[in-house]
């Protein structure tokens, strides 16, 4: 049922109220308070204009009520739980962004080893060798040779629940075989997520070694890692 006398009331005291997004929650519980005052006049016989009109006036001064309402609903304090909703909002969009887009991307591109053509594969070796710096821990899985004198390693990396460390700290520090010789890398790719994996290549590595040495001392933090290969033959 239309009443305007009633629209008229909550149009003026909604002037009153500053802050912008509290207004219609404001408007309609007031608006039904009127409606049920209104229905009970019209149940006591009072015409619909008459019951209107007195449920109105029940309700005082409309400056008085949206003054009120409006030191109840401070708009100071308003804007501060709007503006940090917001940014809650969009905090938790950034991150769903930096966890979810790069774990899918890692998805896509799980296999690294298809960089690598088969028919170019001197040997294969599983080493599955996990080492933890701090809350990171790092979990080299394989090494492949190539007829190109590459050697690339192949790792993945993730932190702990619940990490505080934020260790930037590199993987490896030094990488040498049984020889004698010292390795620096040549490349390689990585992709991020919650398990970042990755590939690192070092060229013109020697045919003739038989162990890989990987080794980190650096910051207090120290692991070493030999790893047996296999000279010749294809080995998977």
């Amino acid at each position: 049922m239309l009443f305007p006398k009633r629209d008229a009331f909550l149009d003026k005291v909604i002037t009153y109220i500053k802050f912008p997004f509290d207004r219609s929650s404001i408007r309609l519980e007031l608006k039904n308070h009127i409606d049920d005052k209104i229905q009970e006049y019209m149940k006591d016989g009072y015409h619909r204009e008459k019951a209107e009109e007195t449920a109105i006036n029940e309700m005082g001064d409309p400056k008085e009520i949206g003054v009120l309402l409006n030191k109840e609903h401070n708009p100071f304090i308003g804007w501060i739980w709007k503006i940090t909703s917001i940014g809650v909002i969009i905090f938790g969009i950034f991150n769903l962004i930096y966890i979810i887009f790069p774990a899918v991307i890692g998805l896509f591109n799980s296999n690294l080893m298809n960089h690598i053509p088969k028919d170019h594969i001197v040997y294969r070796i599983n080493v599955n060798e996990k080492v933890t710096m701090d809350d990171k821990v790092i979990v080299f899985n394989k090494v492949v040779y190539d007829i190109n004198d590459n050697l690339t390693i192949f790792y993945k990396h993730y932190d702990k629940i619940w990490s505080t460390s934020g260790n930037v700290l590199g993987l490896i520090d030094e990488i040498s075989d049984d020889l004698g010789n010292v390795y620096f890398s040549g490349g390689g790719t990585v992709y991020g997520g919650i398990v970042s994996k990755g590939a690192l290549i070092f060229r013109n590595f020697s045919s003739e070694a038989k162990i890989l040495y990987l080794k980190y001392d650096r910051f207090n933090r120290k692991y070493e890692i030999e790893i047996p290969l296999k000279v010749g033959d294809y080995y998977e």
